[in-house]
């Protein structure tokens, strides 16, 4: 059985969804749309997704970090359904089949957890672009390329 609210993988029926905590619900209930979309805006009411970025400059033949700093990059309740909203964030471009490490913390109040995910391309891609968009159930996956190519990330729990 599937939780109507996250989609996670339910084994033990004990009243709720272990994952997000949604009721268990069966068919023959009413308006469980409205329900769940109203369960899932009060979970993440107030939740922010943020990237961190570093910054670097030229120092003989290698590079120094001389920055680092937080970039806000969603509130899940404002990214639609299978969009991807491309971030407006200068990256270099380079051309990689190799795993692209991301830093992202998820912030809920005076909660905050960090989590590095890796985007592992099927070819070779441009890393042009970051964007975000919704994963499965509670949680966020980062796009890396560009719009016509791009490799999604491991998924970033949002609870």
């Amino acid at each position: 059985m599937r939780c109507n609210c996250c989609r996670a993988e339910v084994t033990q029926f004990n009243g709720q969804c272990p994952v997000c905590g949604f009721p268990m619900l069966t068919g023959g209930d009413i308006e469980i749309e409205s329900f769940v979309r109203s369960y899932r805006e009060n979970k993440l009411r107030g939740v922010t997704v943020y990237l961190k970025t570093y910054e670097y400059e030229p120092e003989g033949r290698s590079l120094r970090l001389v920055n680092t700093r937080y970039v806000e990059v969603a509130e899940p309740l404002s990214l639609g359904d299978g969009e991807i909203r491309w971030l407006d964030l200068p990256f270099m471009a380079i051309e990689s089949s190799r795993p692209v490490s991301l830093d992202v913390c998820v912030r809920r109040g005076n909660d905050e957890r960090e989590y590095t995910v890796a985007a592992v391309p099927s070819g070779t891609i441009s890393h042009q672009a970051i964007g975000v968009t919704p994963g499965e159930g509670f949680s966020i996956q980062f796009a890396v390329g560009s719009a016509e190519t791009y490799a999604l990330s491991e998924r970033v729990p949002l609870l």
